[in-house]
């Protein structure tokens, strides 16, 4: 069984991030999806782009 992914979304496009982390419910343990991990870089543009929305 595959399982979800999630992505972030960055200034309108999708991107995956540096690296792979995965979900677990806290219940049980049981993996239930992956996220893309995005680290620094991504987050500043993240930021950024947050900031350019709120100023217009």
């Amino acid at each position: 069984m595959s399982l979800p992914h999630a992505r972030n979304l960055i200034d309108g496009r999708w991107h995956d991030g540096h690296t792979t982390g995965t979900a677990r419910a806290p219940a049980t343990g049981q993996a239930i999806g992956t996220f893309a991990d995005a680290g620094a870089v991504s987050a500043r543009h993240a930021i950024d782009a947050a900031r350019r929305v709120l100023r217009s």
